[in-house]
């Protein structure tokens, strides 16, 4: 996997803040999570269609892809950027494809 390469990377949603906007959750590869907050352009559900406005309902979870930024992959660990501007390392087990555009 090349750097500056657009994947998707397994994540859990919840509402967000505002309207256009879903939290989520990246599990890191020693324990723990990384949380931020992503354009909802940026989210996906498991079966690859982008998050509908009622997806996830108020209150609840659901499991889906978020399209990231690859920086840096070294073996089975992988330094994403995220659409909040942050990065994290994760396992390359939670990529799931790369070469995934974001629609605005």
């Amino acid at each position: 996997m090349s750097n500056l390469t657009d994947v998707r990377v397994r994540c859990v949603f919840s509402r967000g803040g505002f309207p256009n906007e879903r939290k989520f959750t990246i599990d890191a590869p020693g324990g723990g999570a990384y949380t931020g907050t992503a354009p909802v352009r940026y989210c996906f559900n498991l079966e690859n269609q982008r998050l509908t406005p009622d997806e996830p309902p108020p209150g609840d979870i659901m499991q889906g892809w978020m399209t990231a930024r690859v920086i840096q992959s070294t073996g089975d660990r992988v330094t994403i950027s995220v659409p909040d501007g942050g990065v994290c390392e994760i396992r390359a087990e939670q990529i799931q494809d790369a070469h995934v555009p974001v629609e605005s």
